[in-house]
């Protein structure tokens, strides 16, 4: 269910704009995983790693300024785990996705959504601002912690089943 061609041809766009500003790292493979890398021939700031172990991985969300969730418009997705793993590296958050992940990113200011090419771009080039996307950031960690780090999910979990066991 990832849609990457249209985060290719924005790379294409913004390289040709603002050359040498963006780098789009993809991680893992799949079937379209070809075609992609065809497609992306060329593009100095397109690079598609293949499948990372966790060192390799922990690494590249520390370094990166933008967690970026491409799905196709028929992807049944709520709230993916990619969205959470960026949240819990502080990253702001660029997803095509709808739905809940598109009011978890709004109410909580922890990202932008995009629906095409057009709105892919103006929601990277916003980001290149550094005041706003560490607005986004601060808001994305925020979400994490109070809603999605292990430990305060699996006390409250405890603390929920406790007082049913005492009914």
């Amino acid at each position: 269910t990832y849609a990457l061609a249209p985060v290719i041809r924005a790379a294409r766009q913004l390289e040709q704009s603002k050359p040498g500003r963006t780098r789009f790292v993809f991680c893992g493979d799949g079937e379209k995983g070809d075609a992609w890398r065809i497609e992306a021939r060329g593009l100095p700031n397109v690079e598609f790693t293949g499948w990372v172990d966790r060192d390799l991985l922990a690494s590249l969300l520390q370094d990166a300024d933008v967690g970026l969730a491409a799905y196709t418009p028929d992807a049944p997705q709520g709230i993916p785990n990619k969205v959470i793993e960026y949240m819990s590296a502080g990253l702001p958050i660029i997803s095509s996705l709808g739905g809940e992940t598109e009011q978890l990113l709004r109410e909580g200011a922890a990202g932008l959504s995009y629906t095409d090419d057009a709105g892919l771009v103006d929601a990277m080039t916003q980001l290149l601002d550094s005041e706003l996307r560490n607005h986004l950031a601060h808001g994305s960690h925020k979400i994490y912690t109070e809603h999605f780090d292990a430990r305060r999910v699996y006390a409250q979990y405890i603390h929920h089943i406790q007082k049913i066991a005492r009914q």
